[in-house]
């Protein structure tokens, strides 16, 4: 029998479609790329609107991986669109809220990835800064252009957390595409790394099944950089 994991990964809905009045719904490829690299199976999971749906592709899978992509709507932690704010799909964040409770209601280990980290925080009690610049210790860019494969900074990784086991080091050099950061972390999770200016870049939950969340995008270093691959390799062997 096939042991493979199959790592379900929420999807993209606001992507530009070659029909008109329409979007597409998808990742980047570098998702799937990493999953396989790192022995798992990668498998889509769009938006449905009926619980008992989620609840169907929830059964498919053994890891839920939230992926990256658009902001999360403000209004998720108490507070007003700001002008910094970009785009938003509320549609997007109430199929990934419901996805999330039940997958972790359920024990599936859950891999975030930076609006995934940024929905897990807010899903579980934290809020967001709507545009880094609101950040009043911000010290370093954050905000890398081109392809991302290579680091464009350093992440400090705190001892004695899940993150620190995987990677083996107290550092590691990152990707950084992001805008919005955690403000008030939730009190189910625990700082994991930060950047030099003290911005979180990771955190994890403090207890039952393993919720590990990065600001940063591994799955497009994975390729190039085995520190990265291990997060995905982590999953895989549990």
């Amino acid at each position: 029998m096939d042991s493979k994991k199959i790592f379900g990964v929420s999807t993209n809905t606001n992507i530009p479609s070659c029909f008109e009045n329409t979007k597409s719904i998808g990742v980047s490829s570098y998702y799937v790329t990493s999953i396989e690299l790192a022995g798992g199976i990668p498998l889509l999971l769009p938006p449905v609107k009926d619980n008992s749906d989620i609840e169907k592709q929830l059964g498919l899978i053994d890891v839920l991986i939230m992926s990256g992509g658009n902001d999360v709507d403000p209004v998720l932690y108490g507070e007003k669109h700001s002008e910094l704010l970009e785009e938003t799909c509320p549609n997007r964040d109430r199929y990934e809220l419901e996805l999330l409770k039940m997958a972790h209601k359920k024990g599936i280990p859950i891999f975030g990835i930076c609006r995934g980290l940024q929905l897990i925080n807010v899903a579980f009690g934290g809020s967001l800064y709507q545009d880094i610049s609101q950040f009043p210790e911000e010290t370093i860019d954050h905000n890398q252009q081109g392809v991302g494969d290579t680091p464009f900074h350093p992440v400090k990784i705190e001892d004695g957390t899940l993150l620190a086991q995987i990677v083996g080091k107290n550092s590691l050099a990152t990707n950084s595409f992001h805008h919005q950061a955690i403000k008030k972390l939730s009190p189910d999770f625990k700082v994991n790394a930060r950047t030099e200016d003290g911005l979180i870049e990771g955190i994890e939950s403090k207890e039952g099944s393993p919720v590990l969340a990065v600001q940063w995008h591994p799955e497009i270093m994975a390729g190039t950089d085995f520190f990265n691959l291990k997060l995905f390799q982590f999953f895989v062997n549990l």
